[in-house]
């Protein structure tokens, strides 16, 4: 899946990059821990409400144009009245196309 996205100056500053999408829209992610380098950010990720899951973010600039993003979490999501266990990994590659978004909105900054 390929998909464009805009980010502010702000999101740069603070996360080195775009920040992960929250996994599950009805849930509420957060980003502790964060540590940036000369090589890339590290975070720990913590979802509540309908998914309660805690994992890493780990994203590694390989030139000074492209990131590379993994993000591991585990935990449950709730399904109707039950509660399901959940391991998810999700990658993401970033490639900075220029300071012109055009028509595409930027993403909204984490609640941190």
């Amino acid at each position: 899946m390929t998909s464009q996205v805009c980010v502010t100056q702000e999101m740069i500053d603070k996360y080195g990059g775009p920040s992960p999408n929250p996994p599950n829209r009805n849930s509420d992610c957060k980003m502790t821990s964060i540590s940036i380098t000369g090589k890339g950010m590290t975070a720990t990720m913590v979802c509540t409400g309908n998914m309660n899951a805690t994992g890493d973010v780990q994203a590694t600039w390989t030139d000074a144009n492209t990131t590379h993003t993994t993000v591991h979490l585990k935990g449950t999501v709730q399904h109707g009245p039950n509660s399901m266990p959940v391991d998810m990994t999700m990658q993401s590659t970033s490639i900075y196309k220029g300071p012109d978004c055009g028509s595409v909105k930027p993403m909204p900054m984490p609640k941190n």
